[in-house]
């Protein structure tokens, strides 16, 4: 019995570790940017880009896809500009994007 439970402990505790370092790759979505920082919209959905010198270039507004994965630290935290609040629900660092 007790093995059991370890084996089903130690694969919740892998499948935790393996689900926090998902990636997503081909996604289509908008460049929004403003003085809070990037962001890349999918829909209804705004997150946050940590790695924001990737998409320098690309003025608001662009259409892109983006290849991302979850940050383990989001460096924009230290990229504070302005005092305004804007929405998001995830942070990203984006690992491949182009224009489409």
């Amino acid at each position: 019995m007790k093995t059991s439970f370890y084996i089903a402990t130690a694969l919740l505790i892998s499948l935790a570790i393996l689900s926090s370092c998902e990636r997503v790759s081909g996604v289509k979505g908008e460049i929004v940017k403003n003085c809070t920082g990037s962001y890349l919209k999918i829909e209804d959905t705004n997150l946050r880009i940590c790695n924001s010198k990737l998409v320098a270039d690309l003025p608001d507004g662009s259409l892109v896809k983006a290849s991302y994965k979850e940050p383990k630290i989001c460096k924009a935290d230290e990229e504070i500009v302005c005092m305004m609040y804007y929405e998001y629900d995830a942070d990203i660092e984006i690992t491949k994007v182009e224009l489409r």
